[in-house]
């Protein structure tokens, strides 16, 4: 049996996205969100615990900050990968202003 071991809740909601490699951009699929990280889907491997530059472009400003693949998994197609990123090194404007996101994304789904 598979035991959860998040502990924010994720949220499903879609932003675009992209990891930053030597300054070109790769888009990646961004499915689901938390206080704390991401689920991602690309379709280059990453390995667990390697450190990605990500940019998120949300709804008021592009945020770009670190996170650390903290799982991998293949996804129903074979050439697709997921993987749930835990921010690195939040702070500021940076995690106020994520933070104000998904707590706007959790009232409104309280509300529905």
């Amino acid at each position: 049996m598979h035991h959860e071991r998040r502990i924010d809740q994720r949220i499903r909601h879609s932003l675009p996205a992209y990891i930053v490699r030597s300054g070109a951009l790769e888009p990646v699929d961004l499915t689901e969100v938390s206080f704390r990280g991401l689920f991602l889907r690309t379709s280059s491997t990453q390995a667990v615990w390697e450190l990605l530059k990500l940019r998120i472009d949300l709804p008021e400003r592009e945020l770009v900050t670190h996170a650390v693949v903290a799982r991998v998994v293949k996804v129903e197609r074979a050439s697709v990968f997921g993987i749930g990123v835990r921010f690195f090194a939040l702070t500021g404007r940076d995690k106020a202003d994520w933070e104000a996101f998904v707590q706007t994304l959790v009232v409104v789904r309280r509300a529905a």
